[in-house]
């Protein structure tokens, strides 16, 4: 199980990638100022940090070095509607590990978690494979069959 903590003041869009990261899986947990963030991931464990850098109560680059001492083993990616060079040092500075530009559309978010999240994902695709019978059974291809599985370790994972 992977969690995600999500700093973004935008509650629509909080929500609608709370909602992609829950179906692939991550337990997410969502936080709509800077020190509400700070706050949530003194007391949750992390994998993954969106980090808005626009917040109602500070910056998203102040948020970053506390959140990195919280949580050092988790990877942050930066969110931002005003993309500026100053925040790109900054974002590399604290070792971001990507940076996603406003708006963007469900497709490119999509798009964007299926390459980011496979490192976290992958394993679970080779256990999955590894269980697998060696040649494919019935009607049904290797191919399909990890399709199957994996469907079904992403409904347990949710439910």
């Amino acid at each position: 199980m992977f969690t995600t903590v999500i700093i973004d003041d935008n509650r629509e869009l909080a929500q609608i990638l709370s909602t992609e990261l829950v179906r692939r899986g991550h337990t997410v947990h969502c936080a709509h100022t800077g020190q509400d963030g700070l706050a949530l991931l003194a007391r949750t464990p992390a994998d993954l940090i969106f980090l808005d850098l626009r917040l109602p109560d500070m910056d998203g680059t102040e948020v970053l070095e506390p959140a990195r001492s919280l949580r050092p083993e988790a990877e942050v990616v930066i969110m931002t509607a005003y993309p500026h060079l100053s925040s790109a040092l900054a974002a590399i500075r604290g070792r971001v590990v990507d940076y996603l530009c406003k708006p963007f559309t469900f497709d490119e978010l999509k798009a964007f978690l299926v390459d980011k999240l496979a490192k976290y994902e992958m394993p679970v695709a080779m256990e999955i494979r590894a269980s697998l019978p060696k040649t494919p059974v019935g009607k049904l291809s290797k191919k399909e069959l990890i399709a199957e599985e994996m469907a079904k370790h992403e409904q347990a994972a949710s439910g």
